[in-house]
């Protein structure tokens, strides 16, 4: 396949991603696609995969850090 088979597949994918999205945001908040069209897609998107704070990854040396003060090393 070439490069621009590839790039057309790619758009193509994105497209029924954004699609899958709004239909999904349609069924399960209610939320109908012109009002979606009228915002920023990506940011729709991390706003809906948002986790609390304690259900975020940690920093690594925070982690550590945290670890060596209850270890009392």
């Amino acid at each position: 396949m070439g490069r621009l088979n590839v790039l057309i597949h790619d758009l193509e994918d994105r497209q029924q991603d954004q699609l899958y999205f709004k239909q999904q945001m349609m069924v399960n908040t209610g939320i109908l696609p012109s009002d979606l069209d009228n915002q920023d897609y990506y940011e729709i998107i991390a706003i809906n995969q948002a986790k609390p704070k304690k259900d975020r990854p940690e920093d690594p040396m925070a982690l550590v850090q945290r670890l060596r003060s209850k270890g009392g090393n």
